[in-house]
């Protein structure tokens, strides 16, 4: 299997097989040749004969199908068309934040300076530490001292809600130790729509500044990405955070996520009633 996964690789390291694979998939139908020769960047009028030759190497390899004069994907010629739309979208991105993690933000002389930098693998075990001492923070405040989190189940977390495609992890390193103190993610949804999931900073470094340093961080990457909004959703419990997010200049949009317990009620359970649009809801 590697070695065929090798062979595609290699037959799609020609730009103009990659161009063809490219064009087919931003396609609303199938091209003919001349159409396909013009959407790969070629002229129609100059070498058809080493352009079909190309064609033939994708047809090979199962990505590319001939019907009726006209040239389209294949199933897997999608998959693969897909997979390298993923690969040159992360691409990018890591670029980019390579290019900001030469960037130190410090906060004046007498306090410890920090930086923003995407997570690496090195540090899966600050970051498992950082978000079991953000569940428990949450929890205790919500649902009472007795909801814990275990590291254990912060390190499951990290890799089912964290390092999954499309989510981004900034970290917040102290300078003088290379220490983490902090980390927030986001994900991109619906082909641009920063939404951002998770937030912590240890309470010690929050009187640095370094919770509006990531939020900054993500205004600014959607900036960047040509987007003008974020959009974070939070429980009417973290009292705390709200307050946060108010002065970071969020505003509620309205939103209302309902829930049907199948089986018994969640305990604590507060049944606070609340009146929306004239209907009734009970609060958890």
């Amino acid at each position: 299997m590697l070695t065929d996964i090798a062979q595609t690789l290699q037959a799609l390291g020609n730009p103009v097989r990659l161009a063809a694979v490219k064009s087919l998939a931003a396609a609303s139908c199938p091209l003919r040749f001349s159409e396909l020769m013009q959407a790969s960047g070629l002229d129609p009028n100059s070498d058809t004969g080493q352009f079909n030759y190309h064609l033939g190497e994708l047809a090979k390899k199962g990505m590319v199908s001939k019907d009726g004069g006209a040239y389209r994907l294949t199933q897997f010629g999608f998959k693969v068309a897909k997979v390298l739309e993923t690969l040159e979208r992360e691409y990018c991105f890591l670029v980019h934040l390579v290019k900001k993690d030469t960037e130190m933000q410090g906060y004046g002389a007498k306090n410890p300076p920090f930086k923003i930098r995407p997570y690496r693998d090195g540090d899966y075990e600050n970051l498992a530490r950082l978000l079991m001492d953000m569940y428990n923070d949450a929890w205790s405040e919500m649902f009472g001292p007795n909801a814990r989190m275990s590291l254990e189940e912060a390190r499951r977390a990290v890799v089912t809600d964290l390092l999954v495609p499309d989510t981004r992890v900034l970290v917040v390193e102290q300078g003088n130790d290379d220490q983490l103190v902090g980390f927030i993610s986001y994900a991109i949804r619906h082909g641009g729509v920063f939404f951002v999931e998770y937030e912590w900073v240890e309470n010690e470094y929050v009187k640095y500044g370094c919770d509006g340093m990531l939020f900054q961080r993500v205004e600014q990457e959607a900036r960047e990405a040509g987007e003008t909004s974020t959009y974070i959703r939070v429980s009417h419990r973290e009292r705390r955070f709200i307050e946060f997010l108010r002065r970071m200049g969020y505003e509620t949009i309205n939103m209302l996520e309902l829930v049907k317990y199948l089986d018994k009620l969640p305990d604590p359970y507060s049944g606070k009633l609340i009146e929306i649009e004239g209907h009734r809801f009970k609060l958890r």
